[in-house]
């Protein structure tokens, strides 16, 4: 047998090949009419490069190489080509899918093999197409499905030394992908058929070999001067004949390596490349030619050797190809050569001191700019990440802002420039399926914008630290049928910003806030984290329009009564418990306004969500301690990642325990909690999420607050202390406890069409006893006080299922996004109350505690259970990139049975009530940074129960007008909203005033005002969030002679400003520094408005210190000790605020090499 070596020199020789039959091993694919055989040749040093059929003969491209102990290696691209692989193997069947059931990895004497595992006789058939980079060997195989027994993907870490991981996945529906990612170079690979599949043989190269191998100074003449090496006969191409390029090698060579454009034998010497080289990029374009790549996509490597840190292949036009490579300090020496094969380019780098200056860098705090010195583009299992390097420790300091619109991702990341070798931006075309371009640039002098452009979708992108730079991980959403975009998780972590550009509670889908017609706010965890928010009222002050109270119910918005939702699921029953603010709480959104179009039944105020922490696929441990005064210590547990080596199923767990005191006089107390989430990925479409909670507490709680007389009015005996207790130490106790379980099924039918299917049941029991107030006035002597024994017992379920259908398609110029679903709720709400039949005096100036009696009778007994049916639809129009208009309504059917056991006369009453509430909407958007809007929306929320003489409640009615506008600023890093609005409230609810523990229904509310939100970063390290409120809440229609006042515990003037700067750099880098001042204006503080709570404003203040993975902190509220009143309870008492409060916390965090970022 003869073959051909042939190393594109002048050297060209024949030597004979030896054929050696191998009964045990499978052969190399050559040709199927020959027998196995084994190649020896009688060249040494010699490895085979690549290899091809001609004119009868088998061509060999050698490089010198130490001897293979066996077989020599093939490097490089496996060769799809049928004729150079012999022509013989067939084809699949139109629609034929070859499956592997099983994969082996094995070592063999110097190496490993995988084996894809195959029906007999069917490997022949597969066609695997080399599409390597940089250090990672990655086939794709068409016509083939992975079809494992557990229906996971493969996948073996560190198989070998040299290796670092091996995977086989399904890339869709018909194709396998099997990756080999080597340590520091390819690893060189061999393919073989055998009966029992496909085999691909590892041999793993140190990092002096291959592609990694440091470039020498070899003295070769640079192009276009060495063109006369391709001798004196190019000829040129016929009139109007193209030359098509049908593929592209990259081959190390010894000292560096080479690009060949294949083309039909004898027709690369008709190329006449033109050099237009320029700075570090040599550029050639050579006309009358077009690649014509399998995948009908440009070329691309990045960093294929030391010192060249790109080569592309591309169309510069439809008869013209450019080929460019960029020398990472100078300009690379090229050689170029003819050969059967194709026009070879022989790239040698060249060191920075042998032709170009290094680039200065910027000194230590020069104008605090980060330097992004190179970029670098790697593929992952899932996409490809850009990763920005920057000197060592400068990536933490980078903040990025999302700036995303429609299909392209875009971050803008202050205070940084791109300073490449030449000086020019990044730029890539096609890196992966589903995302066409990625580009790093200058935005300005200090300011590197990132974009990557989606075919179809924005492309999902996570934010990681790492010690090279900061890293951007992608994966993009490529169009397919059988919609092979993976699941987005929801990733958590330590966030940088204060504003969050995107929020589903809106519309229940991934929105962005400007373009929903509705005020929407979120408080994220960098906020939470930085005030060291411990319930949800607190954190509520930071957005306008929102009163917080303390009370059974939830905090008001805009004037009127909210909803509060666990992870957009009621947890709310008819008795308005309402679960605490926990630290599995991610962030706090605020929907102000109905919102019956999305969830149901519920106030007119809005909706407040407790949107909860996620899994992650990076592992993630982070521990929590927190001391205070009151006695105050708190531990937190918080960790994720996944529990499997394909990261298929993932967990988080969250635990906290809280043992703490009050300023209130023997008032403290316990809890525990933990929340663990489990979730796994179903294939390739479908991840289904299990998820439970529960939490357990024992505390003393005085909801009564303190008389009126001696705290907000004068008493002529003196001041009520602020600490006073007014039950009995020895008596007064709350239990609670509270479990949840459900689960969340997500599946994607294509690129366009989901359902999500969510379950959730959640439990609540809550045991007191106590002494309550009588008619919680003092009597004539201004100090007596009259209470009697409670005990009470209030069970609580809710049952939620709901089923979303979501997707988007386009009708001429409109596009539509849209939901459909259905949502079954039952809430069961049971209790007893007893009352005590005698009254014990307690002198609040001087009480003397242990006088009091626990003779009780029963007050009530009975419970209420309310079912309800929804279904709704919403439709998202966008019209042209500047109208977009929503459309909603929902019906309900709502059964309710309310049962007294004891009254028998009024033993059960049932009511049946249907309604329709409709959601109308417009944005408007004249330039891309303002949000015009202005919609209508109703709501209705059914009420069960009676009143304390026992008619039962009409249904809630609300209407709610609202215009406003939204924007940003300082390219995306601030947004601020300004909203217009009107609501009325009819058959509104207040406390009884004869018995608090009923309520009475009025009439009808108005509350019309202005909301103003700003948030996010003004400059690097200066967080800012700060709001501003006016309202005016009336009571506008009463039967009790209301008419004309103002709604109790409503201010008309309210606002806060909170503001934190970090240190950037220099030896204080990571210090924290934040202040902020909480008003609250005067509000009435009953119904009848016969007295007033006074105004107030909060000082708060916050030092902290991080660094690596630690984190301290010190937050100081009500700094200068005001006294002030939260709200008032009942018509003759109110509810005392915390006077000075310091709490300590440390954090200590474990993950991988990556942290995780979130975007400003």
């Amino acid at each position: 047998m003869i073959g051909v070596l042939d190393n594109h020199s002048a050297l060209s020789q024949e030597v004979q090949i030896t054929p050696t039959y191998r009964e045990e091993r499978a052969n190399r694919r050559f040709s199927e009419k020959e027998k196995p055989l084994e190649l020896s040749c009688c060249v040494t040093d010699l490895s085979i490069i690549s290899h091809s059929f001609q004119d009868e003969k088998l061509i060999f491209d050698l490089t010198p190489s130490p001897p293979h102990p066996s077989i020599p290696p093939l490097q490089g691209r496996i060769q799809g080509d049928k004729e150079e692989r012999g022509g013989s193997q067939g084809e699949p069947e139109q629609g034929q899918i070859i499956f592997v059931t099983g994969v082996q990895l094995n070592p063999t004497e110097t190496a490993i093999e995988l084996i894809l595992q195959t029906p007999t006789g069917s490997t022949e058939l597969l066609e695997p197409n080399n599409i390597s980079s940089g250090n990672n060997f990655i086939v794709e195989i068409p016509n083939s499905q992975l079809k494992l027994p557990e229906g996971q993907s493969f996948r073996q870490t560190n198989p070998i030394e040299g290796i670092s991981e091996v995977t086989v996945t399904n890339r869709d529906s018909n194709t396998i992908r099997v990756t080999v990612i080597g340590e520091n170079a390819a690893p060189q690979v061999e393919l073989f058929d055998s009966d029992k599949g496909l085999i691909f043989g590892l041999t793993p190269l140190e990092g002096g070999q291959g592609a990694q191998t440091p470039p020498t100074q070899t003295p070769t003449p640079s192009f276009p001067e060495a063109s006369g090496e391709r001798g004196a006969s190019q000829g040129e191409p016929e009139e109007g004949q193209i030359i098509p390029v049908t593929g592209v090698q990259l081959n190390p060579t010894e000292t560096a390596i080479e690009l060949i454009l294949q083309t039909p034998t004898g027709s690369a010497e008709l190329l006449q490349p033109s050099n237009i080289s320029s700075g570090n990029n040599f550029i050639v374009e050579i006309p009358n030619t077009q690649l014509q790549l399998p995948d009908g996509k440009p070329f691309r490597q990045t960093n294929p050797a030391q010192g060249i840190s790109e080569i592309t292949v591309t169309n510069r036009d439809a008869s013209k190809i450019r080929v460019t490579a960029t020398g990472e300090t100078a300009l690379p020496q090229v050689e170029l050569f003819d050969s059967d094969s194709g026009l070879i380019f022989s790239f040698t780098p060249v060191e920075e001191s042998a032709q170009t200056p290094s680039t200065p860098q910027p000194e230590e705090g020069e104008g605090q700019i980060v330097s992004i010195d190179r970029v670098q583009l790697n593929p992952t299992e899932m996409g490809f990440e850009i990763v920005l390097l920057t000197p060592a420790g400068k990536a933490q300091q980078l903040r990025v802002v999302n700036v995303s619109e429609g299909n392209n991702f875009i971050a803008e990341i202050p205070n940084a420039q791109l300073k490449l070798p030449d000086d020019r931006p990044f730029r890539t075309e096609n890196p992966i399926e589903g995302v066409s371009e990625v580009t790093v640039t200058n935005q300005n002098e200090n300011t590197v914008r990132v974009t990557a452009v989606g075919e179809e979708k924005q492309p999902t992108v996570e934010l990681f630290d790492s010690e090279e730079g900061l890293v951007f991980s992608a994966v993009g959403d490529a169009p397919s049928a059988q919609g092979e975009e993976d699941i987005e998780l929801v990733v958590t972590g330590e966030q940088d910003g204060y504003f969050v550009p995107n929020s589903s509670i809106g519309t229940r889908t991934d929105t962005p806030l400007r373009d929903i017609p509705q005020s929407i706010q979120v408080i994220p965890q960098q906020v939470l984290q930085d005030q060291n928010v411990t319930n949800f009222q607190d954190a509520l002050r930071n957005v306008a329009g929102v009163t917080p109270v303390v009370d059974f119910g939830g905090p008001i918005v805009r004037g009127f009564n909210s909803t509060v939702l666990r992870d957009g699921l009621s947890e709310q029953s008819a008795n308005g418990y309402v679960t605490d603010f926990q630290s599995n709480i991610e962030q706090i959104e605020i929907l102000r306004g109905p919102a019956s179009v999305l969830y149901g039944s519920g106030e007119p105020g809005g909706v407040v969500n407790l949107a909860e922490k996620k899994p992650q696929a990076e592992p993630f441990y982070r521990l929590g301690a927190t001391i205070g005064n009151y006695d105050t210590y708190r531990g937190t547990l918080d960790f994720t990642g996944p529990l499997n080596s394909e990261r298929t199923i993932l967990y988080r767990l969250n635990t906290s325990y809280e043992n703490s005191g009050s300023f209130i006089d023997f008032v403290d107390r316990e809890e525990f909690a933990i929340f663990p989430v489990l979730s796994f990925q179903v294939g390739s479409n479908t991840r289904l999420t299990f998820d439970g909670g529960y939490r357990t507490a024992t505390d003393f709680v005085d909801f009564y607050g303190l008389p009126l007389e001696g705290t907000i009015l004068p008493n002529p005996v003196g001041e009520i202390p602020r600490s006073r207790f007014l039950g009995e130490p020895d008596f007064d106790e709350t239990n609670l406890t509270n479990w949840n379980i459900g689960y969340l099924l997500e599946h994607e039918f294509s690129e366009d069409w989901s359902i999500r299917n969510r379950f959730r049941y959640n439990y609540a029991l809550v045991e007191s006893q106590g002494i309550a107030y009588d008619t919680g006035e003092l009597e004539e002597d201004n100090r007596t006080f009259n209470r009697v024994a409670t005990s009470n017992q209030t069970t609580a379920e809710t049952y939620t299922l709901r089923t979303d259908l979501l997707g988007q398609f386009q009708t001429g110029i409109i596009e539509h996004d849209i939901l459909f679903g259905v949502e079954l709720r039952r809430g069961v709400d049971d209790g007893i109350n007893r009352n005590g039949t005698e009254i014990f005096p307690l002198d609040v100036f001087d009480p003397e505690y242990g006088n009091f009696g626990t003779d009780t009778e029963v007050t009530f007994d009975g419970g209420t259970t309310g079912d309800n049916i929804g279904i709704y639809a919403q439709n998202l129009l966008s019209i042209g990139d500047k109208v977009k208009v929503l459309l909603g309504g929902r019906f309900d059917i709502v059964f309710s049975r309310t049962e007294d056991r004891l009254f028998p006369e009024f033993s059960v009453t049932s009511d049946t009530i249907t309604n329709f509430a409709p959601r109308i909407g417009i944005v408007y958007q004249p330039i891309e940074p303002v949000s015009l809007y202005a919609s209508w929306s109703r709501s209705f929320d059914p009420e069960f129960g009676t009143d304390r003489e026992r008619n039962p409640f009409v249904p809630i009615e609300g209407e709610q007008f609202e215009a406003g506008v939204k924007t940003e600023f300082l390219d995306g890093r601030l947004a601020a909203t300004l909203a217009f609005y009107q609501i009325t409230r009819q058959n509104d609810f207040q406390p009884d005033p004869v018995d608090p523990n009923f309520n009475i229904q009025i009439g009808e509310q108005r509350s019309r005002g202005i909301d103003f939100d700003i948030r996010g970063e003004l400059l690097p390290g200066l967080r800012l969030i700060a709001n501003y409120s006016y309202i005016d809440a009336e009571i506008t229609e009463d039967t009790t002679g209301l008419q004309g006042n103002q709604v109790r515990n409503v201010p008309q003037h309210s606002g806060s400003i909170w503001a934190v700067y970090e240190i950037q750099e220099g030896n204080l880098q990571g210090l924290g520094l934040g202040a902020g001042v909480f008003v609250v204006g005067d509000r009435q503080g009953n119904s009848g408005n016969t007295f007033e709570l006074p105004s107030y404003a909060l000082t708060n203040a916050l030092l902290y210190y991080r660094r690596d993975n630690w984190r301290v902190q010190l937050n100081f509220e009500n700094l200068f000790d005001t006294d002030y009143f939260i709200n008032s309870y009942t018509d003759s008492s109110a509810i005392p605020g915390r006077p000075f409060t310091v709490r300590g916390q440390v954090f200590v965090t474990f993950g991988g090499n990556k942290s995780d970022r979130a975007f400003t």
